[in-house]
């Protein structure tokens, strides 16, 4: 089986969080700056910083946001957070399944409102 090198640790930080920025508008990963690999030994700030982010595509205009998380190919914990906007049909799995097929791309609000948001929270985006 091919390692897959941790996208959360390529850039050093000295923030609590890290974000990396997907394709589509407003989707995120979100993840501790520090490995963990389990839910015991995850900061759960992670959830507020999660919902915050929701609570801004919400306000953005997002009808639905959705939040999973799998960490199997990498095995560091992170949460997707993924909008459905009111002009996308597609919905649910199949919505995420299409996350890095650049479908909807980021506008000029949610980049403005990601910046906001990183600085608030001390999270490093990527």
């Amino acid at each position: 089986m091919t390692q897959i090198q941790n996208p959360f640790l390529i850039k050093p930080t000295n923030k609590k969080f890290i974000a990396l920025k997907g394709q589509t508008n407003g989707y995120l990963q979100i993840a501790p700056a520090e490995f963990t690999d389990n839910f015991n030994n995850l900061n759960p700030q992670i959830f507020l910083i999660a919902q915050t982010w929701a609570q801004e595509l919400e306000q953005l205009g997002a009808k639905k946001v959705y939040w999973i998380t799998l960490s199997e190919i990498v095995t560091h914990l992170h949460i997707h957070v993924f909008p459905r906007w009111s002009d996308q049909e597609v919905k649910g799995l199949d919505l995420f399944a299409l996350r890095e097929e650049c479908l909807w791309p980021w506008n000029e609000n949610t980049n403005k409102a990601l910046n906001a948001w990183a600085d608030k929270n001390q999270i490093a985006v990527f």
